[in-house]
């Protein structure tokens, strides 16, 4: 689970989002349940593509479909039908 924008509050190191997309991988993305940020998934969409794409990342990578994936569906996948899922 990826939560890029709690680790800037934490100055925690930042999540090599592009390096971590290949075969088999599975990121999802997440809000912050501490409360540091609102918990508002486009914010963190935003933040996760821009630093994936930022001069340390890559410039093309991920793809604005891989960032809704993230969010969505790869959770599913791991969480099944414990996990229903909605985007509000």
């Amino acid at each position: 689970m990826l939560n890029p924008r709690a680790n800037t509050l934490l100055t925690l190191a930042l999540p090599p989002v592009a390096a971590l997309l290949g075969p088999g991988a599975n990121l999802m993305l997440g809000t912050d349940k501490g409360m540091l940020n609102r918990p508002h998934l486009l914010p963190e969409l935003d933040f996760t593509g821009k630093l994936a794409r930022s001069p340390a990342g890559h410039a093309t990578l991920p793809a604005p479909a891989a960032l809704l994936r993230m969010a969505s569906r790869n959770a599913y996948a791991v969480l099944g039908d414990d996990f229903p899922g909605m985007l509000e």
